[in-house]
């Protein structure tokens, strides 16, 4: 499928969404399918302002060798952030399927959570604690995810939000990511009210 069909799906995915809008909800409908409106917190600000953050990642040779064995467990890496913030022992595995999968040596797409190796387990990104930068090899535009998800928003769709980064992997310039929230507790208890279930 290319690209062009995915964001018309899309596009009448989140279209469709719009004829729910301004309904009521029934008495006999259970609380938890009650969309939350979302609690307001930093990362509504990181997303919105459109700022680029630059991070730096550090992965040491011991962890990479752990990641070249299997790049689908979390290994330990640090991550600095317009050379003011660094967030040690953060959790970094590789994700992507056939087509966007790249090594660690080929402009990864990398999964980061803030606290799987963290003793502070209220730790967070921009409130964010799993996340992901996207390495968009599959769109050249950078775009398709960040204007899928607004087109989500816009039709009243619990959707993972979207901006850019740039990012050094271990002093290498890969240049720019998209940096995607991830589908996590986080994400279920800012978009839901009841944030159990499947």
């Amino acid at each position: 499928m290319n690209w062009s069909s995915q964001l018309l799906i899309a596009c009448i995915l989140a279209l469709s969404g719009l004829s729910g809008l301004g309904q009521s909800v029934s008495a006999e409908e259970p609380a938890a399918a009650i969309k939350a409106k979302p609690k307001p917190d930093q990362s509504d600000e990181f997303f919105e302002k459109g700022l680029i953050p630059q991070l730096r990642i550090e992965v040491s040779p011991e962890e990479l060798q752990k990641l070249r064995q299997n790049n689908r467990a979390y290994v330990r890496c640090s991550i600095r952030e317009e050379d003011k913030i660094t967030y040690p022992d953060v959790a970094l595995k590789m994700k992507g399927a056939a087509g966007s999968f790249r090594g660690f040596d080929d402009k990864p797409a990398l999964t980061l959570n803030m606290t799987k190796f963290s003793e502070n387990k209220k730790r967070r990104f921009h409130d964010l604690d799993k996340w992901h930068l996207n390495n968009s090899v599959q769109d050249g535009t950078y775009l398709h995810e960040l204007i899928c998800s607004e087109l989500f928003h816009a039709a009243g769709v619990p959707a993972a939000r979207v901006t850019h980064a740039r990012v050094w992997i271990n002093g290498r310039d890969w240049g720019l990511y998209v940096l995607k929230e991830g589908f996590d507790k986080t994400f279920l208890k800012r978009n839901f009210v009841n944030a159990g279930g499947s």
